[in-house]
Formats: structure tokens, sequence, C-alpha cells
């Protein structure tokens, strides 16, 4: 995926594991996690690492699949490829998120995903 960015002087990769951001406290704005939150081995330190990294009053924006109805059999079907499988709902992923210092809502969007919107309170 790193080998897709084009080069730009404003734009810089780095290739890391959510669960340690490599970059220093406060240093974004604003941070995006797109259909990938379901897939991190230690969900606990992914979310502390994104309050870290994002100054505080800064947005996260985290885009997930909802794991209820349609999508219930993803679940099974990827812990069978190893992979965590943490899908939550959207209630429990704003409460997840809350409990560690992001607080938001989740909103439905068009099929079936959900979008959670939070503020860093650190």
């Amino acid at each position: 995926m790193l080998r897709r960015v084009s080069a730009h002087p404003l734009v810089s990769v780095r290739e890391g594991v959510a669960e340690a951001i490599p970059f220093p406290a406060d240093h974004f704005d604003a941070l995006l996690c797109s259909d990938a939150s379901h897939h991190f081995k230690d969900q606990d330190a992914s979310v502390r690492e994104m309050a870290w990294v994002v100054r505080p009053g800064g947005g996260v924006l985290v885009l997930e699949m909802n794991p209820r109805g349609i999508f219930s059999p993803i679940r099974p079907l990827e812990r069978l490829l190893k992979e965590p499988a943490s899908f939550m709902s959207p209630t429990e992923l704003a409460t997840y998120f809350a409990a560690r210092g992001i607080a938001g809502t989740s909103t439905a969007q068009r099929g079936f995903s959900y979008s959670f919107l939070g503020t860093v309170a650190r």
C-alpha cells in the first residue's frame, strides 16, 4: 500500500502498526481509520494510541462494517483466516472509545457500514 502513495512534498509515509503508531503525542489534528479496527490484534492499545497521537479536541473518524445482519457470517470466516475479527456494533464501538478518552457517536451509513466520529478528551 505504501508503494501506491504518489510523491508529493507535503506527504510522507510511515510503516507501523496501530498498537504503536510511529508519531509523537498530539501530532495530528485528526485521524481516519477505514475498515480496519476489527483487524487490530490489541484493540485497547490501538485506541489508546489514537488518543495519544491526536491532539486534545482533535477528531477521530472510524468507518466500520456492522457485524449484524448480512455480515454476521464474516466474523467466523475472518477467524478461520486467523484474523482477530473484533467487530463491534455501532453502540459498542462508541462506548469502547469513550471509555478510552475518545467520546463520540456512531451513525449508520448506506449499506452495512457505520461511522464513528469522536473527539479526543485527554
